[in-house]
């Protein structure tokens, strides 16, 4: 039996959430870490980048998990908008609160909102 879940309150990144993020990201994505400089020059300076887009899950007061996904609001190169795709380009929970359900439900939520959105296709991007 796992542990048991926690209640978690999965809502949008806000600005003071940034050192929880990159702890979660430097636990759980030893592969490819970041530091705040690069989070802020890739993901928030992103102009595609919406803070409604990169859900965090907190659970007592801080963020154990995130999800990052992005809609085009400008165009790629010859690819336009492309308005039914979205695409998850980063998720991670931290080591210490995995297997509680809070992966399950960030992705629940993201899918929620891109659905919402009219998005038909969701890919995970590395």
């Amino acid at each position: 039996m796992g542990a048991r879940a926690l209640p978690a309150i999965i809502r949008p990144y806000r600005p003071d959430d940034e050192a929880d993020v990159l702890a979660v990201w430097n636990a759980g994505l030893v592969a490819d870490p970041i530091n705040a400089a690069t989070w802020r020059a890739k993901v928030l300076l992103d102009p595609n980048f919406l803070p409604e887009g990169c859900l965090v899950a907190e659970v007592a007061g801080a963020a154990r998990g995130f999800l990052l996904s992005i809609t085009r609001q400008v165009p790629f190169y010859g690819d336009g908008l492309q308005p039914e795709q979205a695409w998850i380009t980063a998720f991670g929970v931290h080591p210490d609160w995995q297997g509680r359900g809070l992966g399950s439900a960030l992705l629940d939520a993201a899918l929620e909102r891109l659905r919402g959105l009219g998005y038909k296709v969701v890919t995970i991007s590395p």
